[in-house]
């Protein structure tokens, strides 16, 4: 079972103007929205410009969250976020593949990629296959 989900709000580029709780988000992007959904009588028309997603949080740890979207693309990875920072990290090769954490938590990030390579590896498969993630132990 999975520590919770991150809500992600998605505005398509081709989307109308958004209103609600869509309003201010950048087109193509996403943003966190936190624990609502747009309702479906909406005068505004949230539901035909947004889609919101939960993206299941595997691990916390020394304020680092680790996510693995559901059905993501290949090489095989996670998503660390801290703070305002964010990257993707190749579970295989244990390396940054895009975005930025600072020097510290992108070493705690590193260590415990290699520790639960397996374990991310099997998550890896299980999203893949839209099935429910398993959490998996933070370092201390």
């Amino acid at each position: 079972m999975t520590l919770g989900y991150r809500i992600l709000l998605i505005i398509p580029a081709s989307a109308r103007e958004p209103t609600g709780v869509a309003a201010g988000a950048q087109r193509g992007a996403y943003r966190e929205i936190g624990l609502c959904s747009p309702s479906p009588t909406d005068r505004g028309g949230v539901l035909s410009a947004c889609l919101v997603v939960a993206v299941p949080v595997v691990a916390l740890f020394h304020g680092i969250r680790i996510l693995l979207y559901w059905d993501d693309h290949n090489p095989p990875h996670f998503h660390a976020e801290y703070a305002e920072h964010t990257a993707k990290v190749d579970i295989r090769r244990g390396v940054v593949i895009a975005g930025y954490l600072p020097r510290r938590q992108l070493r705690l990030v590193l260590a415990w990629a290699q520790l639960h390579e397996d374990e991310l590896m099997q998550n890896w498969e299980l999203a893949r296959d839209r099935q429910p993630l398993r959490s998996i132990q933070g370092l201390m």
